[in-house]
């Protein structure tokens, strides 16, 4: 019609082209549901990245830590959990301190890239209750790869109960998987317990708990990648060290599906534990807890 009113000299024709024009500009492009859906999931990341960035005041990915400062003492010579005062400065002035309660409705949900655990089977084993926790030493069987960085597992320890909560509630047990980079990153990967059916990657351990403080080889193979679930989605923070020197700068990664343990096991572990071993939640402090939500 337009075409037919301009042939014809008709006045209004030009003027009416150019504002379907505009409109034909101005209007939004269609997308679909999954293409929204996408976009919806890459600003929630986006979100997670640039709010731990501000809270941070640092640079780079915020779902990687800093190195840990050089010269920083490895540990605190003289400490309990039931005097604070014995923890050292960090412990008690630090701003990105751990454990944190993680609350599943204020988590940023993001499709956060997977962890990827390379655990080997080890029967180099070795373990210690150190006075604080039951310690297994497998340094060298296994590496985390996390945003871009390559970590590699030093330790796994114990804590009753739970030093994260979830809503506030403690889990039984909480195991730690301690690692570390060549500069000094750390990076924990933190499993809660659960009770259930036993868990056969763990026998060897509650074999062989110690009856002194002198370090002993564990004495079986373990396969450690089946201490950890299948699936590796987590919450994701950076914080601290929960032991003193509360050093600041350690990626956590609290997965969301529990390890499974008859409740012998997780007594046993319990039992050998100088429990509550627990250090208390700590305050945000306007950090964000990424969720991700990858299948």
């Amino acid at each position: 019609m337009l075409a037919v009113l301009s042939a014809c000299g008709g006045g209004a024709a030009p003027a009416a082209h150019d504002a379907a024009a505009a409109t034909a500009e101005a209007a939004p492009p269609e997308v679909s549901e999954e293409e929204f859906d996408e976009l919806s999931t890459r600003v929630l990341e986006l979100e997670v990245q640039v709010r731990n960035l501000q809270a941070a005041g640092a640079t780079g990915d915020p779902m990687v830590a800093p190195a840990v400062e050089a010269g920083e003492p490895a540990e605190v010579a003289e400490w309990n959990y039931d005097d604070p005062t014995t923890w050292g400065a960090t412990c008690s002035t630090g701003t990105e301190q751990s454990p944190i309660d993680l609350s599943v409705s204020a988590a940023v949900a993001a499709d956060i890239a997977d962890p990827v655990v390379d655990y080997a089977d080890t029967d180099a084993a070795t373990i210690i209750d150190n006075g604080h926790t039951v310690e297994v030493g497998v340094e060298g069987a296994g590496t985390l790869a996390l945003e871009g960085e390559t970590y590699d597992l030093k330790q796994l320890h114990f804590h009753a109960p739970s030093e994260h909560t979830v809503d506030g509630v403690h889990a039984p047990l909480e195991v730690h998987f301690v690692h570390t980079t060549v500069e000094g990153t750390i990076a924990v990967v933190s499993a809660l317990v659960a009770a259930g059916d036993p868990a056969s990657g763990y026998e060897a351990i509650v074999r062989a708990l110690p009856a002194d403080d002198a370090e002993h080889e564990v004495g079986t193979p373990i396969a450690l990648r089946s201490l950890l679930p299948g699936e590796m989605s987590a919450y994701r923070y950076f914080g601290s060290l929960t032991t003193p020197p509360c050093t600041e700068g350690v990626s956590w990664l609290v997965l969301t599906t529990p390890v499974m343990m008859s409740q012998a096991q997780i007594d046993a572990i319990v039992a050998s534990l100088p429990a509550p071993n627990n250090r208390p939640t700590q305050e945000l402090d306007g950090r964000v807890v990424g969720l991700d939500v990858t299948p």
